[in-house]
C-alpha cells in the first residue's frame, strides 16, 4: 500500500487557488460536469473502468464520482473518501457527514464514489425493485422480491461473478489515482469496512489515515447470525434500563426479561394486548424493536413499549395505535421516496455481494437456508430482513468464489489507522472492533463509544463526530478521546425535555412511562405537608419522601407502588409550592435515584 505526503496548513492556503487547475490537469480521465439531479456534490465525473480488471474478460463499467468543495478554494489535494455500507448503498447517502467535514475545515475535497453495482455506477437494478418490507408470511412480498432478482439474473448473469468487492475495490484504486490528491483520508461505513480492507491490500491503493466504523472483520462477521446480534442488543439496552432505572426495574424486571416474556405471549397467541391491537404479531414487534435498537435516539421508547404490551391498560393500548401509526407513516413515506431510494440502494449487489462473500463463512453446506434463517428469526427482537432476503436468494442466485487472494485476509496497513465502534452496536456487535485491530496490527487503534448504536459518526453523537473528524483531517495525527467519558446513558426515566418529545412524537404523551397522574392525585390528596416558612416545607418535604421511599422499599412492597407514593408526595408539593414541570420531573428522578 502507497503512503502519501502530507501537505501543511500554509502550504494548502498557498496553493488554495491554484488547486483548481492543478485539479483538473492532474485528472485527465475525469471530465469534472454538474451533478445530475437529486446528486450531492459541487460536480461529479464518471471514470471508466475494466469490467474484468485482470484483462480475462472485455468490457467497461461506469464508476461514478461526486465531489464537495467550498467554492471560495474550489477542488483542493486534500482528499477525503466517504465509503457506504450495505453492500448496495450509493456514496450519495453520506451527503450529510461529507457536509459536516467541510464544516469543520475548508481547505478539504469530499469524495463519494458509487461501488460498481449500485447508485449511478452501472447499477444491478430490476425493472420493478420491491416497495415493501420482505415478509415471509406475504406471498406477493415475496413473489415481488423474487421477479426483482431473477430480472437482475436474466440481464446480467454472465457478468455477476465482476460485481464482488474485490472488483468495486479495483476501482476504488483506479478512481483515487486518476483523481491524484496531495492527501488520502477514508472514513468508512459497516461493509464499507470489509471493502476498506479489501481495498488496503490491493497494489497502487493509497491512504495516509482510515477510519473504520462499524467494524466487519473479513472473517467473522456473517449475515446469518445478523438477527440474533441485534436481538441480543435489544436485550443487553433492556437490561441497562432496568440496572440504573427504578422506573424500569419496577416495569419490565431489573434484568429486562419482561419483554422477552411479552413476545413468548405474543407468538402462543396469550397476550391479553392481542385482542386490543389487531395489527400485533411477532414481526411487528420485531421489526419495532429493531426500529428502536438501530435507533440511539430511540433507546428511551423501547421498555416504555414492551411494559405498554405488558400492562395494556386503555390508554397503553391507544399510545401503542399512535406509536403503531408513526411506524406506518414512516414506512409509507419511505415507499413514496421509492425512486429515490432504489437509486441510492441495488437489491442486485446487495444480493450478489452478500450471497457469495458475506452470509456464512463456514462451509456452505453448513449455512442456515431459507427454511431455518425463518425459524431462527421467528422468536427474536429483529426483523431479520437482510439475512431473510439473502437467504431466500442463496436458492435460486448463481454465485461466485471471491478472489482468493483477498477474501478472509487482513491488509497490514502501515498507516494510522481508528475502528469506531459502539457498546450497543446491533448490527457490528462491539466484539467485533476488537477483532479487527487484532487482524490489522500494530497501526490500529479501537475506540469504543458508549451507548452508541450502529455507525458512531451521526448527528445524535458530537462527542465520536469529534473524534472522527480530527482524526480524518489530521491524517491520523491527532486523537483525543476526552470526551468519551462524560457520554451519558439513555434518559430512561423519561426527565429530559428531548425525551418528553420524543414520548410525545411516538407515543401523543409527554409521559413516557404513562404514569398513572389520577392515582398519584387521590394519594397526594391524604398527604399532608406542613407549611413554608424559612423553607422549612422544603425541607421536611424532601426527608419524609426519601424516608416514605426507604420503608415502602424494606417492607414486602414490590412493583411500582414506592415510585407511585414517591410520586404523589412530589405531585402534592409541585402544587402546593408551584414548582415548574422540569423541576417537579428532576425532582422525582433524583429522590427516586436514593432507593
Amino acid at each position: 500500500m502507497q503512503s502519501c505526503k502530507s501537505l501543511s496548513m500554509w502550504s494548502l492556503v498557498a496553493i488554495a487557488f491554484s488547486s483548481v487547475v492543478l485539479a483538473a490537469d492532474s485528472s485527465p480521465l475525469l471530465a469534472w460536469k454538474p451533478c445530475p439531479p437529486g446528486q450531492a456534490g459541487v460536480d461529479c465525473a464518471t471514470l471508466q473502468a475494466p469490467l474484468d480488471p485482470d484483462g480475462n474478460h472485455p468490457g467497461t463499467v461506469d464508476v461514478f464520482i461526486r465531489r464537495l468543495y467550498h467554492s471560495a478554494t474550489g477542488p483542493t489535494h486534500r482528499a477525503v473518501f466517504l465509503i457506504d455500507g450495505g453492500p448496495g448503498y450509493s456514496a450519495n447517502a453520506l451527503a450529510r457527514p461529507a457536509l459536516y467535514l467541510l464544516e469543520k475545515a475548508w481547505d478539504i475535497t469530499v469524495y463519494l464514489i458509487d461501488q460498481r453495482g449500485t447508485g449511478l455506477s452501472s447499477p444491478l437494478n430490476c425493472q420493478d425493485p420491491p416497495t415493501q418490507q420482505f415478509t415471509p408470511e406475504k406471498p406477493p412480498i415475496v413473489r415481488s422480491y423474487r421477479a426483482c432478482m431473477q430480472n437482475v439474473i436474466n440481464t446480467s448473469k454472465n457478468i455477476l461473478p465482476f460485481f464482488s468487492t474485490y472488483h468495486g475495490a479495483k476501482d476504488y484504486v483506479l478512481a483515487v489515482n486518476a483523481i491524484n490528491p496531495e492527501t488520502v483520508s477514508i472514513y468508512a461505513l459497516s461493509y464499507g469496512t470489509y471493502f476498506t480492507n479489501t481495498y488496503l491490500q490491493l497494489p497502487g491503493a493509497r491512504a495516509d489515515a482510515v477510519v473504520m466504523d462499524g467494524p466487519v472483520p473479513c472473517n467473522r462477521w456473517a449475515l446469518e447470525n445478523n438477527a440474533e446480534w441485534v436481538s441480543r442488543v435489544s436485550m443487553s439496552i433492556l437490561r441497562l434500563c432496568g440496572q440504573i432505572s427504578p422506573l424500569c426495574a419496577n416495569r419490565t424486571g431489573l434484568m429486562g426479561q419482561i419483554p422477552r416474556l411479552v413476545m413468548d405471549a405474543v407468538l402462543d397467541g396469550t397476550l391479553p394486548c392481542l385482542k386490543k391491537l389487531p395489527w400485533l404479531n411477532q414481526r411487528v414487534a420485531a421489526t419495532y424493536s429493531s426500529f428502536m435498537t438501530l435507533n440511539q435516539t430511540a433507546h428511551a421508547l423501547m421498555a416504555p413499549f414492551w411494559y405498554r404490551l405488558y400492562r395494556c391498560s386503555d390508554s397503553d393500548a391507544a399510545q401503542l395505535n399512535v406509536f403503531h401509526g408513526q411506524m406506518r407513516a414512516q414506512r409509507t413515506r419511505r415507499q413514496d421516496a421509492n425512486s429515490t431510494v432504489f437509486s441510492e440502494y441495488s437489491v442486485g449487489l446487495a444480493v450478489n455481494i452478500g450471497a457469495s462473500e458475506l452470509y456464512s463463512y463456514g462451509n456452505r453446506a453448513l449455512a442456515l437456508n431459507y427454511s431455518q434463517q425463518m425459524l431462527l428469526t421467528s422468536r427474536v427482537f429483529a426483523d431479520a430482513t437482510p439475512e431473510l432476503v439473502t437467504s431466500f436468494a442463496r436458492e435460486f442466485w448463481p454465485m461466485y468464489t471471491p478472489n482468493s487472494q483477498t477474501y478472509m485476509t487482513f491488509a497490514r496497513p502501515t498507516i494510522p489507522v481508528m475502528v469506531t465502534v459502539g457498546t450497543f452496536d446491533p448490527n457490528t456487535p462491539h466484539g467485533n472492533g476488537p477483532w479487527l485491530v487484532n487482524g490489522l496490527g500494530k497501526t490500529a487503534r479501537l475506540i469504543t463509544v458508549p451507548f452508541a448504536a450502529h455507525g458512531t459518526f451521526s448527528p445524535e453523537a458530537t462527542c465520536a463526530d469529534g473524534i472522527i473528524s480530527n482524526f480524518l483531517l489530521s491524517t491520523g495525527t491527532e486523537i483525543n478521546t476526552t470526551c468519551l467519558q462524560d457520554i451519558q446513558p439513555p434518559d430512561f426515566d423519561g426527565s429530559q425535555k428531548s425525551t418528553k418529545r420524543l414520548a410525545n412524537a411516538f407515543f401523543g404523551t409527554n409521559n413516557l412511562w404513562n404514569l398513572n397522574s389520577t392515582l398519584i392525585a387521590q394519594l397526594a390528596s391524604s398527604i399532608h405537608l406542613p407549611s413554608t416558612q424559612h423553607g422549612g416545607a422544603t425541607d421536611g418535604y424532601v426527608v419524609t419522601t426519601v424516608q416514605l421511599a426507604g420503608v415502602v422499599i424494606g417492607s414486602s412492597f414490590v412493583g411500582g407502588l414506592a415510585t407511585t407514593l414517591v410520586a404523589a408526595l412530589m405531585y402534592k408539593y409541585h402544587n402546593k409550592h408551584g414548582t415548574d414541570d422540569e423541576t417537579y420531573s428532576l425532582t422525582m428522578h433524583s429522590t427516586l435515584q436514593k432507593r
